[in-house]
Order: structure tokens, then sequence, then C-alpha cells
């Protein structure tokens, strides 16, 4: 049996898409003013930060205060 190019990258795509993929590691998302802390998961469809919010950085953050950025 002789298949041909394309139907084998459609058939790999399909299996390769099959199982779903999860790589999830500790992270830090960093902003003017703010750093909070948590995880940066990745899927086989989406990329996302879930903050940690028992982290005692996380709860030192204010929304309130500004931290204004100096530039020398």
């Amino acid at each position: 049996m002789i298949i041909a190019n394309e139907e084998l990258i459609n058939l790999l795509q399909k299996l390769t898409f099959q199982k779903k993929t999860t790589y999830g590691t500790a992270a830090k998302l960093i902003a003017p003013g703010i750093v909070v802390p948590g995880t940066l998961s990745i899927t086989n469809y989406e990329l996302f930060f879930d903050a940690d919010e028992d982290d005692p950085l996380y709860k030192e953050q204010d929304p309130k205060k500004s931290n204004p950025v100096r530039m020398n």
C-alpha cells in the first residue's frame, strides 16, 4: 500500500492533536509596577498564566499603589 505525502501529513496531524499535551512551569508575570507569581501553562491549543494567590509576593501587590518607573 502506497500513501501519498499529503495523506501521510494529514494522518500525522490528526494523531498529533488527539492527545492533549500540557507543559507547565513556575513563572512571574512582570508588568510596570507589579510582579505576579504563578504558573505558565502551554497546551496544544492555548498558552495561559495562572496567578498563585497564596504566594506572599502576590499578597504584597497593591493595585492602588503606583510605583513610578525612573529612567536615568
